[in-house]
């Protein structure tokens, strides 16, 4: 969460959580995919997060006022417990916005999960689908005009 450790005056507004596990893309300048080889932690079919509790006391010792899910070498909507995680987040830190942050892929098809967040921001290497298959490894872009429309309905 951010830097806990920090000494230099500033306050915490927000705090991410991160997830690790397979992903639903292979981008070649992924600094996470070269972590799987030391440590293949996965933890994206743990309903319950290991150290959630310290991070939500930390959370509230900082009065962070927004949570978001993203991941270290994989896609957050890849999740299998997110609205049971969301629900839980505000719950525990009222009034705490809930972001995600997502590399866009499953944002069109997962509509229902992406309205249960407060905001999202998507990293989308390009449009042009030959530059985008050369950086993300696979695939073609995300249909942004689906994903704006879905946006204006949040």
């Amino acid at each position: 969460m951010g830097c806990l450790n920090s000494n230099q005056g500033f306050s915490h507004w927000f705090a991410n959580i991160h997830f690790s596990g397979g992903c639903n893309r292979s981008c070649y300048f992924c600094i996470g995919q070269h972590m799987m080889a030391l440590d293949p932690y996965d933890n994206l079919s743990k309903e319950n997060l290991d150290g959630f509790d310290v991070f939500i006391e930390k959370c509230k010792e900082k009065n962070i006022g927004e949570v978001n899910l993203t991941g270290s070498n994989t896609d957050p909507l890849l999740y299998k417990f997110q609205p049971q995680l969301i629900q839980k987040i505000r719950t525990l830190i009222p009034g705490v916005r809930v972001g995600l942050r997502t590399n866009g892929v499953l944002a069109a098809k997962s509509q229902e999960l992406v309205k249960l967040y407060d905001k999202m921001s998507i990293s989308i290497t390009s449009l042009d689908p030959t530059i985008y298959k050369k950086t993300m490894g696979q695939g073609t872009p995300p249909n942004l005009k689906e994903i704006l429309n879905l946006l204006k309905e949040i």
